[in-house]
């Protein structure tokens, strides 16, 4: 029964394809598993407003999903528009991310007031990021100094083998203090400790609506990691990293063949019986 189940769904490399859409036939699979009773769960490093356009395609608001946003360190129920969850960095560890930073091709960033705020908007990564959330970019030279309110994640954007070195330093030096992440080769993700994903998803499921339901998890990047260890059944898109699919219960289709689609026609057949 679809009604036991909720569906996890990263964006990026995930339930997105490489234009950045929703298929069309992975739209029309996951409104059917909605309208036959699934609960859908957006699961991005995203911030809520580069989740939205997806959530509301999805019709989450009328199917009463949810989007967990930042990796987690954000819980938003789509039916109400209420804040279930957040958390926020410790301030006293930015200044160490602002030094950290500072290598060749690296630059940190976050996000304030739906603006990306960076100190180098130049940067390649930099400008990725706002162009896939439509937001705005914001420089300045320093951003502990310039934050005048608390963010819920940082990250230090830069070509992969620099940032290579910088996690190394980064786990070195605040592993006991943040949770540290890599979304993509380029992003190194800095949230507040014991926030990712699967913990948001074990929040979720706390709730009267959702426990003891069946969770799938569909995901590519180590950001997901959390997430489909806590899964009853996870699921790897083919584009995924080889960690990541060798980690899952199954490996779908690419993002860009419909994975999801695949996955949840081959699996869930009740909810495509006209088809």
């Amino acid at each position: 029964m679809n009604r036991d189940k909720i569906l996890a769904l990263d964006l990026d490399g995930t339930l997105l394809n490489s234009h950045k859409e929703i298929s069309p036939r992975t739209l029309r699979a996951l409104l059917q598993m909605e309208r036959s009773g699934a609960t859908l769960v957006i699961s991005s490093g995203r911030p809520p407003h580069g989740s939205r356009p997806f959530a509301e395609m999805l019709q989450l608001k009328d199917f009463a999903g949810y989007v967990i946003a930042f990796n987690g360190a954000q819980v938003v129920e789509c039916a109400t528009g209420n804040m279930l969850f957040q958390s926020n960095l410790p301030h006293e560890v930015l200044p160490h991310l602002h030094r950290l930073s500072q290598r060749p091709s690296c630059t940190l960033m976050t996000y304030s007031d739906d603006v990306v705020l960076a100190e180098d908007i130049e940067n390649k990564c930099v400008q990725y990021a706002a162009n896939i959330n439509r937001l705005t970019m914001r420089q300045t030279e320093n951003i502990p100094a310039a934050l005048t309110s608390d963010v819920p994640k940082c990250i230090i954007a830069g070509e992969p083998s620099e940032l290579d070195k910088v996690e190394r330093e980064t786990i070195g030096e605040l592993s006991h203090s943040v949770t540290i992440t890599r979304s993509e080769p380029f992003f190194l993700e800095i949230m507040p400790m014991g926030i990712d994903k699967g913990a948001a998803l074990a929040r979720l499921r706390d709730l009267p609506a959702l426990r003891s339901r069946q969770l799938i998890a569909f995901g590519d990047s180590y950001n997901d990691t959390t997430m489909l260890a806590l899964a009853d059944i996870s699921v790897a898109m083919q584009n995924a990293r080889p960690e990541i699919r060798q980690m899952a219960h199954y490996t779908t289709a690419s993002n860009d063949d419909d994975g999801i689609a695949t996955f949840l026609e081959q699996n869930c057949p009740d909810s495509f019986i006209e088809n």
